[in-house]
């Protein structure tokens, strides 16, 4: 393995266990050691400072319980804190050291790997990881839980293909809504608007490499004569309520100025009022614009 993929690996480990290991060979049995976190070094270091011991004691307890920290296995048995402590603090000071040194390796590496930005930016380059982060910032989930490390790469991907089609059908309402409101309230505006979206859905579809097969709509979603009843369809299928206005003969202009546009926008208040003052009528077609 050459250092980049030694440094690369290392990475990868901080990402989704958050932590990285290191297996190697010592007094004939493997040993994995893991990395400390500055929360648990600084604990550490806290904790042995306020301890009545002379330097040289000191430091050798403060790499003792370093290594009890850091040391996750031997021989792929995983041993009890007391057990370590015991199993370290018994090592004579020559393989004490030469344990130690296996430690400051893994720590160097670790301070090299953090360097190394650009192999950082390679995990976020392909597109499955990007997948992997849209869907844990969606779930609101960090790579180190248990439930992320279970999931399958079926799973990503149908999460990721659901939460996308969800976006889209909220963006389908969204404007929706959005076009009904400005073409009542200014028609000559909105059909402005609609060939506009027809121009450009027609240039990107002829300039698309998959013309024919895009699943984007760039076009207006009211452009059928029956838009209002799928209007009410959809808007009734998310639980909310559909108000039909009344029609009218009333045309917006597209180059009126906004105090033009207020103007005309209140001049329904008066027959707004009447309508609201008769007691015994329920019909919305008795509302007359005041021109």
């Amino acid at each position: 393995m050459t250092e980049r993929e030694q440094l690369k690996d290392i990475i990868e480990q901080f990402i989704f266990k958050g932590y990285a290991t290191k297996e190697f060979d010592f007094c004939k049995k493997t040993w994995v050691l893991k990395t400390i976190s500055y929360d648990e070094r600084n604990e550490i270091s806290n904790y042995v400072l306020k301890l009545d011991l002379d330097d040289l004691t000191r430091q050798r307890k403060f790499q003792s319980m370093i290594l009890t920290k850091s040391l996750l296995s031997i021989n792929s048995i995983t041993l009890s804190d007391e057990q370590k402590s015991q199993l370290i603090d018994n090592l004579s000071p020559i393989l004490f050291d030469k344990l130690y040194e296996k430690y400051d390796e893994l720590e160097y590496i670790q301070h090299e790997a953090i360097a190394h930005e650009d192999i950082l930016e390679e995990f976020a380059k392909p597109s499955f990881e990007r997948i992997k982060f849209y869907v844990m910032q969606d779930a609101h989930a960090l790579p180190t839980e248990q439930r992320v490390k279970d999931m399958n790469d079926y799973q990503w991907l149908w999460y990721w293909y659901n939460m996308r089609k969800k976006f889209d059908e909220d963006e389908e309402l969204e404007k929706a809504k959005r076009d009904y409101l400005c073409m009542f309230m200014n028609p000559e505006l909105f059909s402005h608007i609609k060939e506009k979206e027809e121009t450009l859905n027609k240039s990107q579809n002829e300039d698309s490499p998959l013309k024919g097969m895009s699943k984007v709509s760039y076009g207006s979603t009211i452009s059928d004569d029956d838009f209002d009843e799928k209007l009410k369809i959809m808007m009734q299928e998310s639980g909310e309520e559909f108000t039909e206005l009344p029609s009218s003969n009333v045309k917006g202009n597209e180059y009126e100025s906004q105090e033009d546009f207020i103007k005309r926008t209140l001049a329904f208040e008066q027959s707004v009022s009447e309508y609201n003052n008769q007691k015994n009528s329920n019909d919305l077609d008795e509302i007359i614009p005041v021109e």
